[in-house]
């Protein structure tokens, strides 16, 4: 398991990948330039079917919330962390990075 900046970009994450291992994918679209967070919230890859979207294999995140609090998956709750995974990150602060 590894961890990704949201600000991070898909061709970044496929670079790092490819460094380590010949075995592992991660399923997204060859759009390099596609920031990470925004692929998670909702961007679609051509392993998809194998792997599932990228948003249902996030374990834990770090999230900054309206009062300025940085919170990881146990603080914010389980109800939080299932609604950036299918809602949208954006809705509900700002995601800051992705395991």
């Amino acid at each position: 398991m590894v961890w990704v900046q949201s600000g991070a970009q898909l061709g970044e994450l496929f670079y790092a990948i490819a460094r380590l291992s010949t075995h592992l994918a991660f399923p997204a679209r060859l759009c390099p330039t596609v920031g990470v967070g925004g692929h998670f919230s909702g961007g679609f890859g051509t392993l998809v079917r194998k792997y599932s979207l990228a948003a249902d294999n996030v374990i834990d995140d770090y999230l900054m919330d309206s009062r300025s609090r940085i919170l990881n998956r146990k603080a914010m709750g389980g109800e939080v962390f299932w609604a950036i995974r299918g809602g949208g990150a954006g809705s509900f602060g700002i995601v800051l990075s992705l395991r």
